[in-house]
């Protein structure tokens, strides 16, 4: 459980990390 736990925490701040380059890109 601890794994899948990591898991999703580390996919959870991969896709901050992506919507955060996204919305910092110019339009």
């Amino acid at each position: 459980m601890h794994f899948l736990r990591s898991l999703v925490f580390n996919f959870a701040t991969y896709c901050g990390s992506f919507f955060s380059t996204l919305l910092a890109l110019p339009t």
